[in-house]
């Protein structure tokens, strides 16, 4: 919201739409009073109209807000990185998709992503299954790999011949033969 003298008024809206653009624009006259008059448009042609060059009482020219720029991928990742530091996946690409207006499932996969290969990237053994001291370098340091990792367990063999378990004892309470109980 601006202000402006009507001797000004010409040299403003040009100035105005230099430096804004073509953004929506209003130049109500007279607010408030019987003879009140508004005029809309983009600046340009504000700027360009012979009513609003010399006009006559209180101006005032209401300049509409500029178009959003769109947010690009370089700006997502930066974004989901500093998100990322402080939040899980999840979190950090809703906290991003409110912030730049984008898909927040399209930013969960590339916060996933990026974990990821961060988390690859930190790994401190070997990857390729070698041991420390054979020349393994951690990929996040430089140094040579401090872990390896854990060796197999050796499997117990099962025999075929495994006798099977002895049958359980009778426990009376039956009727005998030949008799009473």
């Amino acid at each position: 919201m601006f202000f402006e003298g009507a001797s000004r008024l010409g040299d403003c809206l040009k100035d105005m739409a230099a430096v804004f653009g073509p953004r929506p624009a209003a130049a109500p006259r007279e607010l408030t009073k019987l003879h009140e008059t508004v005029v809309r448009g983009p600046l340009d042609q504000l700027a360009a109209d012979p009513a609003l060059q010399t006009p006559r009482g209180e101006i005032v020219v209401l300049v509409g807000p500029g178009a959003e720029a769109a947010a690009t991928p370089a700006d997502a990742d930066a974004a989901l990185t500093e998100a990322l530091a402080r939040l899980g996946p999840a979190d950090a690409a809703s906290e991003v998709a409110r912030a730049l207006g984008l898909n927040r499932r399209e930013l969960y996969r590339r916060a996933v992503e990026m974990k990821g290969r961060a988390m690859v990237s930190q790994t401190p053994f070997p990857l390729d299954g070698g041991r420390a001291g054979d020349g393994c370098v951690c990929r996040a340091s430089g140094r040579e790999a401090l872990m390896a990792p854990a060796p197999r367990r050796a499997r117990r063999p099962i025999s075929a011949a495994t006798p099977p378990p002895p049958p359980l004892p009778h426990r009376g309470g039956g009727v005998r033969a030949g008799g009473a109980a």
